[in-house]
């Protein structure tokens, strides 16, 4: 599976009083990536919304081909948007991603698998 450059920030979830670091993305119109993650063992992808939109297929049909990397769960049946629902410590968590966009200078670059490969 490739890698794609995504820009993320960090943010802290905190859970039965544990703090939870997790990535958030705010893609614009049909440009950037969404992310999911793998609710069996908790493996963030990487999603081009431009590759969603005008390549396809649609993720719904892309996920039904792929199995997790890293425990080969299918995709098609135990993906979620992330950070809104995430698998940390055996269990799935429920995040209420902020509609305010933090400071560019606070973002990260960073390199997670590909859902639509190039």
């Amino acid at each position: 599976m490739k890698k794609s450059r995504v820009r993320c920030w960090k943010i802290i979830d905190w859970q039965n009083n544990s703090p939870h670091e997790l990535l958030i993305t705010y893609p614009e119109d049909n440009y950037g990536h969404d992310l999911i993650s793998c609710l069996q063992c908790g493996h963030v992808y990487a999603v081009s919304v431009a590759h969603m939109v005008y390549r396809g297929p649609s993720l719904e049909e892309k996920l039904k081909e792929i199995e997790c990397i890293t425990c080969k769960a299918k995709l098609g049946e135990s993906t979620a948007p992330y950070p809104e629902f995430y698998f940390k410590n055996g269990q799935v968590f429920k995040y209420i991603k902020l509609i305010r966009i933090p400071e560019n200078e606070s973002s990260i670059l960073l390199e997670l698998d590909q859902i639509y490969e190039y």
